[in-house]
């Protein structure tokens, strides 16, 4: 599995870092069936750097996506990413998901995605039921302190709540209100 996260950086082409994406979102969905220690070998950093806004990069002082011509996400990367992530953190074991409960970077990049004002609903739903399902094994550990002072030290409150009026959607409301109640 180590050997697909090459496949992931920022200077690999869209449709390589889509196809490791894919790859590796195969593997965990399907871990029964895969005969791999898929959950230890993950490059956090590598995927969590797939994490973006297309032609954007995430200016920290200005807590806000500010376009560039050399980033080269797409959205299709984005989605990948956390369909990834959905699965990995809902098969995981409860010992990883501890310890991946203590790393900032998770929540802060998961946050980040939800400040993008142009953020279309599939990409705003994805977001908001992978902080979902991390957060709710997390709570069943006794392990959310970290995490959720993160999420709300990050912008995710004023974040769902225009995302909320701009979608209009049901489906988001609902995922965005089970993530109230969790926090």
């Amino acid at each position: 599995m180590s050997y697909l996260y090459h496949w992931m950086t920022i200077q690999t082409s869209v449709s390589l870092r889509t196809s490791g994406i894919r790859i590796a979102r195969c593997l965990v969905q399907h871990q029964q069936t895969v005969k791999y220690k898929v959950f230890e070998t993950v490059d956090f950093g590598s995927i969590l750097l797939s994490l973006g806004i297309p032609n954007h990069v995430y200016c920290e002082a200005a807590v806000r996506w500010v376009v560039s011509s050399e980033e080269t996400t797409t959205w299709s990367i984005t989605q990948e990413v956390l369909l990834f992530l959905f699965y990995y953190f809902q098969h995981s074991s409860n010992g990883l998901i501890s310890t991946l409960g203590s790393l900032q970077i998770i929540p802060k990049s998961l946050v980040t995605i939800l400040h993008h004002p142009d953020l279309p609903l599939d990409t705003s739903l994805q977001s908001v039921s992978v902080i979902n399902i991390f957060l709710s094994r997390l709570i069943s550990l006794d392990r959310q302190s970290t995490f959720v002072s993160v999420l709300l030290q990050e912008g995710i409150l004023p974040s769902l709540s225009f995302l909320c009026q701009k979608h209009q959607s049901d489906q988001f409301t609902h995922e965005s209100n089970k993530l109230f109640n969790l926090i």
